[in-house]
């Protein structure tokens, strides 16, 4: 699926009511699920690939150093074994996002990432705003201007647990969320 897509169905921005991010710039990007390339499914929207995402990121970081840089997360491959296992997570490293979704895939490989983060020193700052994320992974990341909350799973939970978020109103905040159509509506 497209990038355009992906970002339609796996981030949710909502901003608390006394703040906005006026002006807010920012890129995401996610599910790359292990594809170093584009898989050319359709030219509007096919705009992945690891190096494409890095040139893009570099670029407009360039003209905007204050660039906001989500990752949905997803990116690493379903077997443990491929061969490019490390270098999604390098790359991962090396585009020094604000924050990356502790998705599914991520989950999977919880117990490979968490060795590979600590044996190659990498500072990816995975979000999951669950009791049951792994203790290396932060449930808030919290910058000057915003805090950003992460969620996979049970939707009605989710927003239940936004409304107590929502109740901070010191700065916006912003949650990257597993889901798909029915669930933007649902918020």
């Amino acid at each position: 699926m497209g990038l355009l897509m992906q970002v339609l169905w796996f981030l949710i921005i909502l901003f608390l009511p006394t703040n906005t991010l006026a002006g807010w710039k920012g890129l995401a990007f996610g599910d790359l699920r292990g594809h170093h390339e584009p898989c050319g499914c359709d030219p509007l929207t096919d705009l992945g690939g690891i190096e494409r995402i890095a040139f893009a990121v570099q670029l407009a970081r360039k003209s905007q150093p204050e660039l906001l840089v989500l990752s949905l997360g997803n990116n690493v491959p379903k077997d443990a074994k491929a061969t490019n296992f490390a270098t999604l997570l390098l790359f991962e490293d090396h585009l020094q996002s604000q924050a990356v979704l502790f998705n599914d895939m991520e989950q999977k490989h919880s117990k490979l990432i968490k060795k590979m983060i600590q044996s190659e020193k990498l500072t990816i700052p995975y979000v999951w705003t669950s009791k049951d994320r792994p203790s290396w992974v932060k449930s808030i990341i919290e910058t000057k201007d915003l805090r950003i909350y992460g969620f996979v799973g049970d939707l009605a939970r989710a927003k239940k647990e936004w409304n107590s978020w929502s109740l901070k109103k010191d700065r916006p905040a912003l949650l990257l969320m597993r889901g798909s159509e029915p669930a933007l509506k649902f918020f």
